[in-house]
């Protein structure tokens, strides 16, 4: 073959040039066009592009789940203030008769919370979480809105309005329990994400505390004393709407077979007092405090026979109750990064112990707002405590899982408020109703002295705890 030409070989040369630059061109062609089907209008890879719409849905859903729980929260802070007033005018205003049967109450609802918590966690755990929220959500406010609007004040009514006061209760507690389950199910493997939802979610519920009470007033006003309890009923459509508009959170594998030994309340509630005699001396400890959250009871009565408060008065402190109460819980988030939670429930228990012994001295208009402005650093004791007594477990108990722990410390503070609790704050306001000279003369009540010795007892017993 002869040699090629000069010319030729640049003409070849050329051509494979062009070649290989319209094969170039064409990968370059292909990889756009297989780039172009591999992403979205937005020019993201489909993959990632993915993960962004789970990650959007899934806070879409932590969103509704903590919409319903605020709502379910303001709807019974909207009929709070109307249940005792409800409870005595079923009583035909016989103070001594409501504080009997508000005692037996309050004791029958710590025993059905602490009997049906267990329950409701196990069913979740099988069944999935929105079975148990459609259940126990709308279920508990349409039973508060027969309550208040069909019910009639009479002295044969008082079991039934009992009884649905104890229901209303366990409904309520099995509901934001679940929902906080569900919570946790999207957000497992995201710590940090979980915290900043469940915060969120005490700043949606300390605001809806807040709303719910001044809203009630409006609603008595103009729409009588039925109001608050029909638009309870109302509002139960909406949280039924949107849990419907939730989908399942638990997966079929992270279901568990239902055993009988779970829903045993005692084998719970009695667990970290079984883990030795330091995790004990906590509990103990936490245990006296739970008992002074059993003084709200008797509350409204209280502040009706000392100042002759009624409904709107009673709202408006509730609202700032809820205020006080979405301040300090702020104020423990920041106080938790600097301080240690010893310190923290050392400080809060003498603050708290301070408190409701004002509120027993109460007989001026500003007096119970002043006791909660000063038990700001204790009004969310019980978080600290739950905080340190977690930590505890952790270090000296590994093997017991963090869901077990606070659902041990839920059982503990039903049974003590049941057992203990409800009977001893319950007799020492009757004791105090007994005497009329003190109940007018402005002297201090018994119940509240008796929560404060309770308050100051949880703190000896902190003081003399030697961790292992």
């Amino acid at each position: 073959m002869a040699p090629l030409s000069t010319a030729e070989c640049s003409q070849n040369g050329h051509q494979a040039l062009d070649s290989i630059s319209q094969e170039q061109t064409g990968v370059h062609h292909n990889g756009r066009l297989a780039e172009s089907v591999a992403s979205g209008k937005d020019g993201k890879p489909t993959g990632q592009a993915q993960a962004d719409g789970h990650d959007m849905q899934r806070q879409k859903q932590v969103l509704l789940l903590q919409a319903s729980a605020a709502l379910q929260t303001f709807c019974n802070s909207l009929i709070h203030s109307d249940v005792s007033v409800l409870l005595l005018e079923v009583c035909q205003q016989d103070a001594h008769s409501f504080t009997q049967w508000s005692m037996c109450q309050r004791t029958a609802e710590s025993f059905l919370d602490f009997l049906a918590t267990p329950a409701v966690c196990v069913l979740a755990d099988a069944y999935g979480r929105r079975p148990l929220l459609l259940l126990t959500g709308p279920l508990e406010l349409c039973g508060w809105s027969v309550i208040g609007a069909l019910v009639p004040r009479t002295l044969t009514s008082k079991p039934l309005v009992a009884f649905m006061k104890a229901l209303s209760s366990v409904t309520s507690t099995a509901f934001l329990t679940v929902s906080s389950s569900a919570q946790s199910d999207l957000l497992q493997h995201r710590p940090k994400d979980l915290a900043d939802a469940i915060a969120t979610g005490q700043s949606y519920v300390g605001l809806a505390v807040v709303g719910a009470p001044l809203l009630s007033i409006l609603l008595r006003r103009n729409f009588g004393a039925h109001a608050p309890f029909w638009m309870a009923g109302v509002l139960s459509s909406i949280i039924l709407a949107t849990v419907l508009s939730v989908p399942e959170t638990l997966e079929t594998s992270g279901r568990r077979r239902i055993e009988l030994h779970k829903f045993n309340p005692l084998e719970s509630a009695t667990l970290l007092f079984r883990q030795g005699s330091n995790l004990a001396h906590l509990a103990l400890m936490y245990s006296m405090q739970c008992v002074t959250r059993c003084v709200d009871a008797y509350l409204h009565t209280f502040m009706e026979l000392r100042l002759g408060w009624g409904r709107t008065q009673m709202s408006k402190l509730l609202s700032f109750w809820g205020f006080c109460v979405f301040l300090g819980s702020n104020l423990l988030r920041k106080a938790l990064k600097r301080f240690s939670a010893r310190r923290i429930v050392l400080a809060g228990t003498l603050f708290s112990a301070a408190d409701l012994a004002l509120r027993g001295l109460t007989h001026r208009w500003w007096h119970l707002p002043a006791a909660l402005v000063l038990g700001l650093p204790g009004i969310s004791v019980e978080s600290a405590m739950r905080a340190m007594l977690t930590s505890a477990v952790r270090d000296q108990c590994p093997t017991l899982g963090g869901a077990t722990t606070q659902a041990a410390l839920k059982m503990q503070q039903t049974l003590t408020c049941a057992v203990v609790g409800s009977p001893l704050i319950g007799q020492a306001f009757a004791w105090w109703l007994r005497q009329p000279r003190k109940v007018s003369s402005g002297f201090v009540a018994t119940h509240y002295v008796t929560a404060s010795l309770c308050s100051l007892l949880a703190h000896a017993l902190l003081q003399s705890y030697v961790p292992a």
